[in-house]
């Protein structure tokens, strides 16, 4: 099941290319099925523009629990493999305008 981690709004930001730190709450393992607990998964950080999807980057998260332990949602390491992550591009219109500001 898919869980939103944190949803941020930035901007304006310059042309060109920007770099920023999300911090948020880790998932609710109440909502993981047990099945799911283990293996590997992904953590989707998607960024949009005036409701079009423009850039996806995706990580993979290796859940496992140390040899001859039972996994718990205490016990598993998560080992994010942040030097390998998926990037899909996306054309957009970047000429709609943003709405308004609301005061």
């Amino acid at each position: 099941r898919d869980q939103t981690l944190v949803e941020v709004e930035v901007g304006p930001v310059p042309a060109g290319t920007s770099r920023f730190e999300l911090v948020g709450d880790a998932p609710n393992p109440t909502l993981i099925p047990p099945d799911d607990l283990m293996g590997v998964t992904v953590v989707l950080v998607c960024c949009g523009y005036v409701g079009q999807e423009f850039l996806r980057i995706g990580y993979y998260v290796n859940n496992e629990a140390p040899e001859g332990v039972e996994p718990t949602v205490q016990s598993v390491v998560r080992t994010l493999l942040a030097d390998q992550p998926r990037v899909t591009r996306l054309d957009i219109d970047w000429s709609v305008p943003p709405p308004p500001e609301e005061e």
